[in-house]
């Protein structure tokens, strides 16, 4: 697993977060919504099992409302 952020950090919707390696090949697992790194569960080189929680986001609302 090759992270691509830092906790804290902004990012843009489709920007890349993770890059995982299996099998010989790299899947890119990029930002669905733009918004803020709050939680990183695994660094770079782990070995991640399928269907784990990989990188935690708060999103930003494109309509500039707060949410509650």
């Amino acid at each position: 697993m090759k992270v691509q952020v830092q906790e804290g950090d902004t990012v843009e919707e489709r920007q890349v977060l993770v890059i995982l390696s299996a099998m010989k090949m790299e899947h890119t697992i990029s930002a669905p919504y733009a918004g803020k790194i709050s939680r990183i569960h695994y660094a770079e080189g782990d070995v991640v099992q399928g269907g784990a929680v990989l990188v935690e986001m708060a999103i930003k609302r494109k309509d500039n409302l707060k949410c509650k």
